[in-house]
């Protein structure tokens, strides 16, 4: 996503809210949620989002800006936002957010994360163990068709 692209309310805000305000509206009825350190009310798409409710429910009363910018929200998207505006998060709580963020970040790059995400480097592969391998499955691909004929034979002179 543009970082130049926040939700930017058509409206001046006229109210912070704290983290522990916003946690309390998570019902069908009253449903908000933060992005961008902006508080919406999502409750009147709740019905009509293409997503679905579930997306909405999952990040009800909590910082969903993660999970909004993962979806490539359409321009009407991005407009709506402007209509469901009620206010900005509290400075205080947008620090905290921050620090949260960023220490989920850290944990994230341990050594074993990097094991786990990076690609595997190209193995060197000895030829002489190709060779080998080949060699051997011919021989018994011979093998089996050599004892596959001598088996026919052995039926066809039993007729």
């Amino acid at each position: 996503m543009d970082s130049s692209r926040k939700c930017a309310p058509a409206r001046t805000p006229n109210r912070t809210y704290k983290l522990k305000e916003v946690s309390k509206h998570m019902s069908s009825e009253d449903m908000w949620m933060i992005v961008h350190n902006k508080v919406y009310n999502v409750s009147p798409i709740l019905s009509s989002h293409p997503g679905g409710s579930e997306v909405l429910f999952d990040c009800a009363g909590v910082d969903a800006t993660l999970a909004f910018e993962d979806v490539s929200h359409s321009h009407f998207a991005w407009e709506m936002m402007e209509d469901l505006y009620v206010g900005d998060l509290a400075p205080e709580d947008i620090q905290r957010l921050e620090k949260w963020n960023y220490k989920k970040k850290r944990r994230l790059k341990t050594p074993i994360y990097e094991r786990a995400t990076s690609k595997p480097e190209k193995e060197f592969v000895d030829s002489t163990e190709v060779i080998k391998f080949m060699s051997r499955t011919a021989f018994l691909a011979w093998f089996a068709v050599i004892s596959l004929l001598g088996y026919l034979y052995i039926q066809f002179r039993k007729l």
